[in-house]
């Protein structure tokens, strides 16, 4: 493969990540802390964290809107990225498909996701059909779970103020019970549902009202084997 055809699948992959990052940053603003009564929010949140962080996989879905944008993502895979499938989608950007299987990056993109990248100039036939791109692109990008959670929890704990100010509430996520950690007086939106149960799993995180969005997280260490896709799918990325 030459240098111009690196370059252009490297494109291709950096678009799909930027729209990931920007949704698992929707967490960020995630509270911590010791609630008056009841379970105490530093527990909740170190079981969820000590979980997800030793998860072995994850499904992971979600929504946000930042500045009019719309972006989802649906990534299921394991921790280190080795063996992933994730869906990608903006407006503007289109929808991509990627698979990270035996160290391979498979890449599929609908028109307008082509049509979005620099410089692009793809014949009909690798619309809508995988190509195979050099090495394991997706997981140098850091497009994987461990990807994810890293910005989810990238803030650990909050300030003494707030570790007074978390509250503990009971909410439900698809029918189950959970526990919903925010902040008490001046919160900025942000929520943390984790499950009821002794296990205390990370269910969903809801953004900031300034940044709204929210990640929804199942089958963790039961995602199925993500597997490369048939020949039949497959075209071959143009040389330029």
């Amino acid at each position: 493969m030459g240098v111009r055809r690196r370059a252009f699948a490297a494109r291709a992959v950096a678009a799909g990540v930027a729209a990931a990052l920007a949704l698992a940053g929707c967490g960020s603003g995630h509270p911590s802390g010791t609630a008056t009564r009841g379970p105490q929010a530093s527990d909740l949140y170190a079981a969820a964290r000590a979980g997800a962080m030793s998860a072995e996989s994850a499904h992971v879905t979600g929504r946000s809107t930042q500045g009019g944008v719309t972006r989802t993502i649906d990534l299921q895979g394991n921790r280190a990225g080795t063996n992933l499938r994730v869906l990608l989608a903006t407006p503007s950007d289109g929808s991509v498909e990627i698979r990270v299987v035996d160290g391979v990056t498979w890449l599929k993109g609908d028109r307008t996701y082509w049509a979005a990248q620099s410089g692009a100039r793809v014949p009909d036939s690798v619309v809508g059909r995988f190509v195979r791109l050099p090495g394991d692109q997706a997981k140098a990008s850091g497009l994987t779970l461990a990807g994810v959670l890293h910005d989810v929890f990238s803030r650990t704990e909050l300030g003494s103020v707030d570790v007074l100010n978390a509250a503990v509430d009971t909410g439900t996520v698809d029918g189950g019970k959970a526990f919903v950690l925010s902040q008490r007086i001046n919160g900025d939106g942000a929520r943390m549902f984790v499950s009821a149960d002794p296990r205390h799993d990370l269910l969903r995180v809801d953004g900031t009202t300034k940044n709204p969005g929210t990640l929804r997280f199942s089958q963790w260490n039961a995602v199925p084997e993500v597997t490369a896709p048939p020949a039949g799918q497959v075209a071959v990325l143009p040389t330029r």
